[in-house]
């Protein structure tokens, strides 16, 4: 008696779908261009609903950074603040949420902002996505940035994204 039971596929159709399941995942740069367009479209809808990923609203101006853009020495170096605050929370001059964008390559996707203020170069997003001492947090990528943890519908999204990549092989 054997000690191993062996079946050699044969199906032609089988063998395709799966090639092409492997050449699929060994070049998804497709995939990687598909999650940062999705995560970043989503990104963008935070920032008019005000929100955090896990659809937390993102915390107002505390009365000190209200009282600090509402005083005679801030308006005198910033005009567009005289009359009153302008834009909406985090979107004073657009410039952080216009510097939201993804990069994807064969192997990877970032996603991120690139404004930056002041002479030590801050990075403006981060201090929103992960809080100060004196600022709360107001995220905008991530539900949890210490655990890279990403909010439930970021996830699915993603999960959908990948489940339509790879069922597209077996089509």
């Amino acid at each position: 008696m054997a000690d191993r039971f062996q079946i050699e596929l044969q199906d032609a159709d089988a063998l395709a779908a799966i090639d092409r399941a492997i050449a699929l995942l060994q070049q998804p740069g497709e995939l990687f261009a598909s999650i940062g367009e999705r995560i970043e479209a989503n990104a963008q809808l935070r920032f008019d609903e005000k929100v955090d990923p896990t659809g937390a609203a993102w915390a107002p101006l505390s009365p000190a950074t209200r009282a600090i853009y509402e005083s005679e020495w801030f308006i005198e170096r910033n005009p567009a603040f005289r009359g009153g605050i302008p834009g909406t929370l985090l979107e004073r001059t657009r410039q952080l949420r216009d510097s939201l964008a993804y990069n994807a390559g064969v192997d990877y996707v970032e996603i991120g902002t690139s404004r930056q203020v002041g002479k030590n170069a801050w990075q403006v997003g981060a201090l929103h996505e992960w809080g100060t001492r004196t600022m709360p947090r107001r995220g905008i990528l991530t539900a949890d940035p210490k655990a890279g943890q990403l909010g439930a519908g970021d996830q699915a999204d993603v999960l959908a994204i990948v489940n339509d990549y790879i069922s597209g092989a077996f089509d």
